[in-house]
């Protein structure tokens, strides 16, 4: 969920707000991008616990892990890798997960800032024991397109884009990589149509 801002956590409620709705809609983990709090750690909001990294200043950027506080306990190690990076190990019921919350530069942003994020990203999967089950959370910026032939277990047929932008295919190769897929197009969206390919 792209928060825009979680505010000053003293002073303007957009934190409890949010905690608020996830708490309204059940949910127990959610990954929030924008967040804009300084440096990183841990709070406890609204009967959430919300694991952050963001910038030395804050302002800019910003990612987090909103876990239920009933669940939070089973987090067994987390990292803030830098402002748009982090993870955070859980150990669930049946097998241990890992949850990598991502907010990806736009496409438009230069190339070395989408190479140093995209080669960050790729090397947090390699440092997840093989055992845990990867979720990968996120902005991502990106359109996937709908090609499911050549990208078969990677996306489904339901994206809608024609063809990947930059950042698309940059996400479809990590993914490709480390056995992921973008399950966003494995569903219709509300609204969208796709025709058959002739």
């Amino acid at each position: 969920m792209n928060v825009t801002t979680l505010g000053d956590p003293n002073i303007d409620g957009r934190a409890e707000m949010a905690m608020q709705t996830l708490n309204r809609y059940r949910v127990d983990i959610c990954g929030l991008s924008e967040v804009r709090w300084a440096g990183s750690g841990r709070r406890k909001v609204e009967g959430y616990d919300i694991f952050y990294s963001g910038s030395e200043k804050g302002g800019m950027y910003g990612v987090a892990i909103a876990i239920r506080s009933s669940l939070a306990d089973s987090v067994s190690a987390w990292e803030p890798v830098s402002d748009r990076l982090m993870w955070v190990r859980f150990n669930a019921k049946n097998v241990p997960t890992t949850f990598v919350q991502a907010y990806a530069p736009t496409d438009v942003a230069d190339s070395n800032t989408k190479d140093g994020f995209y080669c960050r990203l790729d090397g947090v999967p390699r440092d997840v024991p093989r055992r845990d089950f990867l979720v990968l959370l996120g902005d991502f910026n990106a359109r996937v397109g709908n090609d499911d032939k050549t990208w078969n277990g990677v996306i489904g047929r339901q994206g809608v884009a024609e063809e990947p932008t930059d950042n698309g295919q940059r996400l479809l190769n990590i993914c490709a990589t480390n056995g992921l897929c973008v399950s966003g197009t494995y569903f219709q969206h509300k609204g969208v149509i796709r025709l058959p390919k002739v």
